[in-house]
């Protein structure tokens, strides 16, 4: 499966974000199959350990890729890029065919 859908992601990607917990075992299977770094992103930071609201690659100026395994409403992904463009990310202008 992971190979088919690394047929997907725009060239312009740069890091694969996989969200908790669904989208974690998805992007890294995919990111095995693509060679980008991977990050995980919770849905919300949490108040002990690092306190960060993703882990793994760094994301900072970069074009992210969010991965989700199954998607009903769409308002996680949403509110996921919202966060992740608050962290500093930059949004991939890639336009499907």
């Amino acid at each position: 499966m992971a190979a088919e859908l690394a047929l997907l992601v725009p060239t312009e990607t740069e890091v694969l974000a996989g969200l908790e917990m669904g989208g974690i075992p998805v992007v890294t299977a995919l990111g095995r199959h693509t060679g980008l770094p991977c990050a995980f992103v919770r849905k919300s930071a949490k108040a002990y350990g690092t306190a960060r609201l993703a882990e793994g690659a760094e994301l900072v100026g970069r074009q992210v890729l969010i991965v989700e395994d199954v998607v009903i409403s769409g308002g996680q992904v949403v509110i996921s890029a919202g966060q992740l463009r608050d962290l500093g990310t930059r949004p991939l202008r890639h336009r499907p065919g």
